[in-house]
């Protein structure tokens, strides 16, 4: 069946329906998503198995399925109570990403999803296209040029196999999504609104895929994980908040994941030597925001400076929030893409706080 977005492009084995749907938000144009890119092939033929890979579809009548069993969602702020949202990303812009860093000839980080030829249809019509594969912008680091005394909050801490993959448009950093998801369960339990901002150095990410376990009738499987990339990580946190106290907090609540990895080495510290982030508006209006993005990552390329890339920073809903009956802790769910903004790492200063922004069908974060 043809579809827009599909689960099983990164996780066959899956049994959901793919999606036909827009995002019904008006998207901002310095974040990038399927709205704000010119998208050369929209509908992709996305079955559920494999076998109808074959068939002829011309149907592309909304179509809007529930969640089955195994749908990760994520439980987002959202207009003053929460969202459980199903990420699901857009054929269409996976491969626009892949065609155009290669027509680009950008250098690029390659990644297997499915390395068996014959088990490669069961993703759909994308990766097969792909041969089974993705291509990524990369996310460089610099060492640090400075010490920076602080005066707020700051925590340094190592992650052990953090997820660096953002949504498999960018490798090398983990997504501003996540670390945002963090803060605001800080939030929750300090009581009050929390600006952050992160940098990294030394990071290690693995070059091949992780070996995992799966219980079965018969036992435990070894399973090959190919769904995400991992990294090793030095991190730096910064945290502000005009509630007193967060210091204190801190001290007493250590974080023990993030980006989906184990902390350790977790310590508050009086100055900071690390690359933040800092997430970049454009003028895209006149042309599609990937434009932007390449252009400003092979400039950064050329000077031999740090690039800029792209990083999952929110999510753009699918659909109205409602009921369904598999929906996490029985919230308000809907589908999700995720939406990405362009960003780059710099010695720290005022401009890398980022916040959380909403607005009808849209949460992201962002400076400020």
């Amino acid at each position: 069946m043809l579809g827009s977005h599909s689960v099983k492009i990164f996780d066959a084995r899956i049994k959901q329906q793919s999606l036909i749907a827009d995002i019904t938000a008006e998207i901002p144009h310095h974040l990038l998503s399927s709205q704000t890119t010119q998208l050369r092939k929209k509908y992709w033929n996305l079955p559920v198995n494999a076998a109808d890979l074959k068939k002829e579809f011309t149907d592309t009548t909304v179509r809007i399925p529930d969640f089955s069993s195994g749908i990760t969602q994520i439980l987002i702020p959202y207009r003053n109570n929460y969202i459980a949202v199903a990420p699901i990303p857009s054929a269409g812009l996976i491969h626009e990403v892949y065609q155009r860093l290669q027509e680009q000839r950008c250098s690029s980080k390659f990644w297997t999803i499915q390395p068996t030829p014959q088990a490669i249809g069961n993703h759909g019509e994308v990766l097969l296209k792909q041969g089974g594969r993705v291509r990524m912008f990369r996310a460089f680091t610099r060492q640090p040029k400075k010490v920076t005394p602080v005066d707020d909050v700051a925590l340094r801490f190592k992650v052990y196999r953090a997820n660096v993959s953002s949504g498999f448009v960018s490798c090398g950093m983990p997504s501003i999504a996540a670390v945002g998801g963090l803060v605001h369960s800080i939030e929750r339990e300090f009581g009050a609104p929390i600006q952050f901002a992160v940098g990294y150095r030394d990071i290690e990410v693995s070059d091949s895929a992780t070996l995992s376990s799966q219980r079965l009738s018969k036992g435990v499987r070894k399973v090959l994980v190919t769904s995400e990339v991992t990294a090793t990580i030095e991190v730096t946190l910064r945290l502000k908040s005009e509630k007193d106290g967060l210091r204190e907090h801190m001290a007493n609540n250590a974080i023990n994941r993030f980006a989906g990895g184990a902390v350790f080495d977790y310590r508050l510290v009086d100055s900071v030597n690390a690359r933040f982030l800092q997430s970049v508006k454009i003028n895209s209006k006149k042309r599609d925001t990937l434009v932007a993005a390449i252009t400003l990552y092979k400039l950064g390329l050329r000077r031999n400076k740090t690039p800029h890339t792209v990083l999952h920073s929110g999510y753009a809903f699918l659909e109205q929030p409602k009921n369904r009956e598999c929906a996490r802790n029985g919230y308000l769910s809907a589908w999700a893409e995720p939406v990405f903004s362009i960003v780059k790492l710099v010695d720290f200063d005022d401009s890398c706080w980022f916040s959380r922004k909403e607005k009808d069908g849209l949460v992201y974060w962002e400076l400020g």
